[in-house]
C-alpha cells in the first residue's frame, strides 16, 4: 500500500508539474501583466557589488536608498492594506510578493536573501496568508518545498524582468537585493498587502538557520498533503511519509529527524500557519 500511494503521488506530482510548465510556457508567449509589462525576459547575469553597499547601516546607492523607501510607501487615495492579504493566484502577484520580501530582509539584515530562503520565504508567507500546499506549485524536491517555476517564469523572474529585484554578492555569497526600480511595485505592495506578511517572515524566520526553514517547511507541507487525504498524522506518520518519498528520504538523516522532533515541529507550525494560531495584528 506504501508503494501504490508513493506511485500515486509521483503520477499527480507528475501531472501538476507538466500543467505547471504548460503554464510558464504560456505565459512566456502571451501573458502581460496589470502594469502594461510583458511576459519575463531573460534574467540578467549576477552583479557583484561590495558588502559595503548591500549592508543595512552603510552607504547604498541613492537609486537603491530611495526605490526602497518608495516601494513601502503609502500612496494616498489608491492603496488599500486588508486585514488579510488576497492570495497569490498569478505569476504577477508572486513577483509583487518576491519583491516586498527581498526589501524586507534587506532592511532587516542588511545582506541578500539567497534563493534557497527566498523560495522558503514565499511559502512561509503564503501559507501564513492562509493559503494552503494544494493552492501552491511546490514540490518535494530535495530541499523542497520547491517550486521551480519561480525562479524560471514566475516570481522571481518577472521581479528580475521588471528590475525590482537583482542579484548581488554579499558576505555570504550571492542572493537577492532590491532592484533600482523597486519603487515601481509600491502600489502594488500596497494594493495587496503583502508588507505585513513579508514583515512577519522577517520576523519569525530571519535568525533561524538554513535546517530549521527546511524542517519547518518539510513538515508543514507533509501534515498539509496527508490531510487532503483525510488522515490527521502524528509524528510516526510524518516520518513514514517522508521515509517513503525517494526525493526526501534523505531529509531524515539531514535534518536529524525524530519522532521528538517532528512532534515538535508540529506544533510550531500549527501555532504559526493554523487560523487559531495566527495572530492577524502582527
Amino acid at each position: 500500500m506504501a508503494l501504490c500511494d508513493r506511485l500515486e503521488e509521483q503520477v499527480r506530482e507528475g501531472e501538476r508539474l507538466s500543467a505547471e510548465l504548460m503554464a510558464s510556457l504560456v505565459h512566456v508567449l502571451t501573458e502581460t501583466d496589470p502594469n502594461g509589462g510583458g511576459a519575463a525576459a531573460p534574467v540578467n547575469a549576477p552583479t557583484s557589488v561590495p558588502p559595503q553597499q548591500i549592508h543595512m547601516n552603510a552607504p547604498q546607492t541613492p537609486a537603491i536608498k530611495k526605490s526602497a523607501r518608495a516601494a513601502f510607501k503609502p500612496n494616498p487615495g489608491t492603496s488599500r492594506t486588508p486585514d488579510r492579504a488576497p492570495s497569490v493566484d498569478t505569476k504577477f502577484k508572486e513577483a509583487v510578493l518576491v519583491a516586498t520580501i527581498v526589501n524586507t530582509f534587506l532592511q532587516a539584515g542588511g545582506e541578500p536573501i539567497g534563493n534557497f530562503r527566498l523560495q522558503k520565504a514565499v511559502y512561509f508567507a503564503r501559507r501564513r496568508m492562509g493559503e494552503h500546499v494544494g493552492e501552491m506549485a511546490y514540490l518535494k524536491k530535495a530541499a523542497g518545498p520547491y517550486n521551480p517555476s519561480m525562479k524560471y517564469s514566475g516570481g522571481i523572474a518577472i521581479a528580475k524582468q521588471k528590475n525590482w529585484v537583482r542579484e548581488a554578492r554579499g558576505r555570504f555569497g550571492f542572493g537577492h537585493v532590491p532592484g533600482t526600480d523597486v519603487g515601481d511595485a509600491g502600489e502594488w505592495i500596497d494594493t495587496y498587502g503583502y508588507d505585513k506578511p513579508a514583515r512577519w517572515v522577517a520576523e519569525h524566520f530571519r535568525y533561524k538557520k538554513n535546517e530549521e526553514w527546511e524542517t519547518l517547511a518539510t513538515i508543514d507541507y507533509a501534515v498539509e498533503h496527508l490531510q487532503t487525504l483525510s488522515i490527521e498524522p502524528d509524528a510516526a506518520q510524518i516520518l513514514q511519509y517522508i521515509a517513503s518519498d525517494p526525493e526526501w528520504c534523505p531529509k531524515i538523516e539531514k535534518l536529524r529527524l525524530t519522532e521528538m522532533s517532528v512532534a515538535t515541529a508540529m506544533l510550531e507550525v500549527q501555532a504559526l500557519f493554523s487560523p487559531e494560531g495566527r495572530d492577524d495584528s502582527v
